[in-house]
C-alpha cells in the first residue's frame, strides 16, 4: 500500500516554524493578527513619573461590583514612566499607587483624603502606546467625593519589585461642579513635571484614609490627554 502525502504550501510551512521558534526578548507575535511581529514596550530602572490628569472629574460605572455599576465622579489620568535618560516611557514592573488630597482650604494639607492601588495586572490592562510612547490609562473612582471639595492635588507612587519607590510631584486640579457632567474631550489637560529621582511624598496614608485596590476600566477618551506631536521644524 501506498502512502499519500498531501503537499502543504511553502508559507504555512514557514509559518510553523516560526510559530515553533523560541521568541526573543523584544518581539512576539500577535495571535489574533495573522502573527505579525509585535513590538513590545521598553523595560529598565523607573526613575521620574509623568502623570496628566483631566482638570475636572469624569463620572462612569464603578467597576467594583460593590457598587454594581453606580455612577461615580472620579479622575481621569494617564502615567508615563521613565528611566534615567528620559529616552522614553518604560513598561511598569511593579504597582502604582495614588494619593488624592484636599487642598481646598489648606494647600499644603499633608493628609491624604483617598488613596487608589492599581496592581501590576490591571496596569498591564490598560497598557496603551502613544505619541509619547508607553503610557498606562487610568479613571480612579472619587468615592469620598464632596461638593465642598473644589481643589485637590493627586500624587502617584511606583513601587517596583525591585529597587526604590518612585514619586511624581504634586499635580493641582480645580474640581469644578458641573466639570463631572462634561465628556473628557471638553476637560482641559493638567500635568505634573519631572523631577529629578521623583519626589517624597508628604505624608503615607494613615489608618483613617480610605485605600482601595482597583479595576482600572478600558477607556479610549484617555488617549487624547497625550500631548500632540510637535509640527515639523519646531
Amino acid at each position: 500500500m501506498i502512502a499519500r502525502f498531501s503537499r502543504w504550501p511553502v508559507g504555512v510551512v514557514l509559518l510553523g516554524l516560526l510559530l515553533g521558534t523560541a521568541g526573543c526578548a523584544t518581539t512576539s507575535f500577535c495571535t489574533t493578527c495573522c502573527c505579525w511581529p509585535v513590538q513590545l514596550p521598553p523595560t529598565g530602572e523607573v526613575t521620574q513619573i509623568m502623570a496628566l490628569w483631566a482638570d475636572g472629574v469624569v463620572i462612569q460605572p464603578n467597576p467594583d461590583p460593590r457598587y454594581h455599576g453606580q455612577p461615580t465622579p472620579g479622575f481621569n489620568g494617564r502615567i508615563y514612566l521613565y528611566g534615567p535618560h528620559h529616552k522614553e516611557p518604560l513598561a511598569a514592573d511593579g504597582v502604582l499607587t495614588v494619593y488624592l488630597y484636599d487642598t481646598t482650604h489648606d494647600p499644603d494639607n499633608k493628609i491624604p483624603l483617598e488613596v487608589w492601588n492599581v496592581d501590576e495586572a490591571n496596569l498591564a490592562r490598560v497598557g496603551k502606546r502613544d505619541s509619547l510612547g508607553w503610557g498606562y490609562n487610568l479613571w480612579l473612582p472619587w468615592t469620598t467625593f464632596s461638593k465642598d471639595v473644589h481643589r485637590v492635588s493627586l500624587v502617584v507612587k511606583y513601587h517596583p519589585h525591585q529597587g526604590l519607590d518612585r514619586f511624581s510631584g504634586h499635580t493641582k486640579l480645580t474640581v469644578n461642579d458641573d466639570s463631572g457632567l462634561r465628556p473628557p474631550a471638553q476637560l482641559d489637560v493638567t500635568g505634573s513635571r519631572l523631577t529629578p529621582q521623583g519626589q517624597p511624598i508628604s505624608a503615607e496614608p494613615g489608618s483613617s484614609v480610605r485605600a482601595s485596590t482597583i479595576a482600572v476600566p478600558r477607556s479610549s477618551s484617555l488617549s487624547r490627554l497625550a500631548p500632540e506631536p510637535p509640527a515639523p521644524g519646531k
